[in-house]
């Protein structure tokens, strides 16, 4: 989804990404929505610094509500790299790259049980210590995982420690985020 620059007709509290430190965004403001997912929205202003602002901020932003994608076929045969494709859909609170290019997981397995279904399992982390927002990542990881071909259990978990640093990020990531 792109969207059109917006100019601020009121000022609008945000937090600096991937710091959290709040700012208010004053009214005339010029930003561009970069990201909307998970709740909140990111924007890039015209200094060129991400800020994320509050889902109730939406509306009164212009921008619409994001639509959930369609559900994966449950049927068909389990595949690790579907695994992998959807945990490319998730993203980080604080960054508008999905958490693989990161380098936010840590570790994927899968084991077959014995009526032929899939556990998966999954450790990740966060660019930010922030245990208030692992919880809602972990529950969209697993409600993901469980619409995949061939899965029965998930177990995700996020972990704080080791801390995340950019260097895990791919080089890809680097260069969307101007970490080059």
């Amino acid at each position: 989804m792109d969207y059109m620059p917006i100019v601020l007709d009121q000022p609008c509290a945000a937090a600096r990404v991937p710091g959290g430190e709040p700012i208010t965004l004053p009214a005339g403001a010029r930003v561009r929505v970069t990201e909307a997912l998970g709740g909140s929205v990111i924007l890039l202003t015209e200094d060129g610094e991400l800020v994320r602002v509050a889902e109730e901020a939406r509306a009164r932003l212009g921008v619409s509500e994001l639509s959930e994608p369609e559900a994966p076929e449950k049927e068909g045969l389990f595949e690790l790299t579907r695994v992998w494709d959807e945990l490319r859909t998730l993203h980080d609170p604080a960054l508008p790259v999905n958490v693989v290019e990161l380098g936010l997981v840590y570790r994927v397995e899968a084991r077959e049980l014995p009526d032929g279904s899939h556990r998966v399992e999954v450790t990740l982390s966060m660019t930010e210590a922030d245990e208030g927002r692992a919880a809602p990542l972990q529950e969209e990881a697993q409600r993901k995982l469980l619409g995949l071909p061939g899965v029965s259990e998930v177990h995700v978990e996020v972990v704080l420690e080791p801390r995340w640093d950019r260097g895990r990020a791919s080089e890809a990531a680097r260069m969307e985020l101007g970490w080059m």
